[in-house]
């Protein structure tokens, strides 16, 4: 019944969609303006690809930063931090779907990604094990 469940219902029902999509630097504005409460994800698109991160885990590095560090745009390449193994996935799939990719690809995320080309607009967000795992212990 549950795996049933996980079937019929779309990664974006539980999809987090704190995400700001950053180039591959990090300017000082944008930085300043998050203070404490970063987004939850940024994804970063440059020279190397897309790169998932946990905006806690950028906030954190940054704080070990000094002031003159953080004049100019930061390569968030260049902090202490590990980027997030994800996958993507459409926001038509399933929770089941996103359950197997997580368990069996050995990713820590899912990045749902998704456009409707009549009107221009993209939805998207991340996906998580405890996400997935959060909505088959309410169905249970």
């Amino acid at each position: 019944m549950l795996f049933r469940s996980l079937q019929r219902t779309s990664v974006t029902s539980v999809m987090d969609s704190s995400l700001q999509i950053l180039g591959p630097g990090l300017d000082p504005v944008t930085a300043a303006a998050w203070g404490e409460d970063p987004p939850r994800w940024l994804l970063t698109e440059g020279e190397d690809g897309r790169l998932l991160y946990r905006g806690e885990d950028i906030i954190r590095a940054l704080g070990e930063r000094t002031e003159e560090t953080l004049e100019s745009d930061i390569n968030l390449a260049d902090l202490d931090v590990d980027p997030v193994s994800y996958r993507d996935m459409s926001m038509q799939s399933t929770l089941r779907e996103a359950l197997d990719v997580l368990e069996e690809e050995d990713v820590s995320a899912i990045f749902v990604q998704g456009e409707y080309q009549s009107i221009g607009i993209s939805i998207r967000g991340v996906v998580t094990m405890a996400q997935v795992t959060a909505f088959y212990r309410q169905q249970s």
